[in-house]
């Protein structure tokens, strides 16, 4: 896990829980990405992981309001806690999210919590942590350049400018200007 909360310690320091929740960027094209989270519950004496009971929690996974998806979360898993042992622990992938003009950051979480597991009464104590994943911006390519372009002269006042358009609908023009120059100037 890669960030993990502190020490849930409702039995003192030598029963204790800690969540930790991972997230990532899963997939990802130009315009969406699809994010996952993981979160895992651990017991043990606060700090090593080292003691022995049992207990039930449950965990969820999730995130918050972000770019166009509201808040989503699912309930990881079930377990009993035994020390050292990971235990309801669960991983959901949530999205698409849709790429912006620019990055913007997707709050994850982790959380833990007592309920009664095969006849293992629940945990007293719950926990939490947060971790952020960036959604980065849209790429922006530059389209590939107008082809055939052709300058007729009709008169001492008047030319005509033409071209093709390319027909890469996923790079398209924003728009084309055309500039001219008269006997070299700008």
């Amino acid at each position: 896990m890669a960030t993990w909360s502190g020490w849930s310690k409702p039995y003192g320091d030598s029963r204790a829980m800690a969540v930790g929740v991972d997230a990532w960027i899963s997939s990802s094209s130009d315009t969406e990405v699809y994010i996952t989270v993981s979160a895992l519950a651990k017991s043990g004496d606060a700090g090593t992981w080292e003691a022995a009971y049992q207990y039930g929690v449950m965990t969820q996974d999730g995130h918050a309001t972000a770019g166009n998806r509201g808040a989503e979360w699912n309930e990881a898993g079930r377990g009993v806690l035994n020390a050292g042992n990971g235990v309801a622990q669960g991983q959901h992938t949530y999205g698409p999210f849709t790429r912006e003009t620019s990055a913007y950051n997707v709050t994850c979480w982790g959380k833990a919590w007592g309920e009664t597991v095969n006849g293992y009464g629940a945990w007293a104590g719950s926990a939490e942590v947060y971790t952020t994943v960036t959604v980065p911006a849209r790429p922006v390519y530059a389209p590939p350049a107008a082809t055939g372009v052709t300058n007729t002269r009709q008169d001492d006042s008047r030319n005509v400018v033409a071209w093709a358009n390319h027909s890469d609908t996923t790079h398209p023009y924003d728009s084309i200007k055309v500039e001219r120059s008269i006997d070299g100037g700008s």
